[in-house]
């Protein structure tokens, strides 16, 4: 996807704005790659101590002998902690990693502006606000691109590269260059709300949601999902991150698009557990679990609020409904142009966001079970739990004419 005729980039010099998990885990990437960092946050505290959880996850593998100390006296010495933006001027590009908010982010684009070089990239490491939309505050947005990093960064091997309506070749060649240096794995994208991985594992987990206030047990669920081969179950995920940033990250999606938003399926069952019962996730003591003593144990409150249907619910659909929902979602960002390969967004789905790996991920599963006995299932999905599961017309077509998403090699 790298565009064949822009010069290769001459990245040395990289400035992170947010000192933070994500903000962090970018300078970490970078500096280890070679690059010198300069890692901004709000005041000189805060960035010492973004750089300080640095040094002493490297003082740990120095001691379990996974590293040395001369090679993290080196990794440190590349990363300059401040929160003086003016230490930007030298960067060739820029990583906004700060709050998913909008006019946050559009403050920090134009205190980087101020200071930056007229040919350095800056990137927003969003990872569901349009690129487009960010764009309109930045005075020239042929430079500026997504870049969305998976946490933690360190571990995890994708990078999603979102381009807005009016990023240029050279900004998109220079963004993948960048993940070379990292050697992390791009993914390429169009822009549009939730770009490709954020839509498609939200379907997943939004249908599991949706699950517990029709009185399906977390435990269930959870269960299922581990049974169709996902790697954590999707109610302890979110109990991990919060609820709270789930509900909040859906409310930042009504105000940005307005009339325009499509009320999630989840989001009612999230505004009950956050607002009216108070259990926000794990950091909060109770989310869709319990936990007593840091043990995680089924909430027994739970059937009071969503009266339970235990005994009437079979595994195999709760497996179907999350897997085909997801399944689903990815289907859609391919036909509206999100992504333009099935490779890319089978990649995407099973080094980003966890989709089963044994499927070969959403598309393969299609072409495997069958694009006609998927429609057929999805349609009996939708008419027993809502249109979300309804494919298109365009997806009916080629299952009436047995196109797959990776067509069959002549033998």
């Amino acid at each position: 996807a790298r565009p064949a005729n822009v010069e290769p980039a001459q990245i040395k010099t990289i400035g992170v704005i947010g000192a933070g998990l994500m903000g962090g885990g970018v300078a970490q990437v970078s500096a280890q790659a070679g690059l010198n960092v300069v890692m901004i946050d709000a005041n000189q505290a805060q960035a010492d101590a973004g750089k300080q959880r640095l040094a002493d996850a490297q003082a740990k593998l120095v001691a379990k002998g996974r590293t040395t100390q001369e090679k993290v006296d080196a990794f440190l010495a590349r990363i300059t902690p401040t929160a003086d933006y003016a230490l930007l001027k030298d960067c060739d590009l820029v990583v906004e990693a700060v709050f998913e908010d909008p006019g946050v982010k559009a403050e920090v684009f134009k205190k980087i502006q101020a200071v930056i070089r007229p040919d350095a990239i800056i990137a927003s490491n969003t990872s569901a606000i349009p690129i487009t939309k960010l764009a309109e505050t930045v005075e020239n947005p042929e430079r500026f691109i997504g870049l969305h990093f998976f946490s933690p960064v360190d571990r995890m091997a994708l990078l999603e590269v979102i381009k807005g309506q009016k990023t240029s070749e050279r900004t998109l060649a220079h963004a993948l260059d960048y993940a070379k240096l990292l050697r992390k794995t791009p993914i390429v994208v169009n822009d549009g709300p939730g770009f490709f991985t954020t839509r498609t594992i939200g379907a997943y987990i939004g249908e599991a949601i949706a699950m517990v206030g029709e009185g399906i047990s977390p435990v269930l669920i959870d269960n299922c999902a581990k049974a169709a081969g996902y790697p954590v179950g999707p109610l302890q995920m979110i109990d991990e991150l919060t609820l709270e940033l789930s509900y909040h990250a859906q409310n930042s999606q009504h105000e940005l698009f307005g009339d325009a938003w499509q009320e999630p399926v989840s989001y009612a069952v999230l505004k009950k557990f956050c607002i009216e019962l108070d259990r926000r996730g794990r950091r909060y003591g109770a989310g869709f679990y319990d936990y007593v003593e840091g043990k995680r144990v089924p909430w027994k409150g739970l059937s009071e609020v969503f009266p339970s249907k235990f005994g009437e619910v079979n595994a195999e659909v709760v497996k179907n409904r999350m897997l085909f929902a997801e399944a689903m979602e990815a289907v859609r960002a391919f036909e509206e142009g999100i992504i333009t390969d099935p490779a890319e967004g089978d990649v995407g789905a099973l080094i980003g966001i966890g989709f089963p790996a044994y499927t070969g991920g959403p598309f393969a599963l299609i072409d495997t079970v069958g694009v006609a006995h998927f429609v057929a299932t999805c349609d009996d999905l939708a008419d027993k739990y809502g249109d979300r599961y309804r494919p298109s017309a365009w997806l009916r077509d080629r299952a009436a004419k047995g196109v797959r998403f990776y067509p069959r090699k002549a033998s």
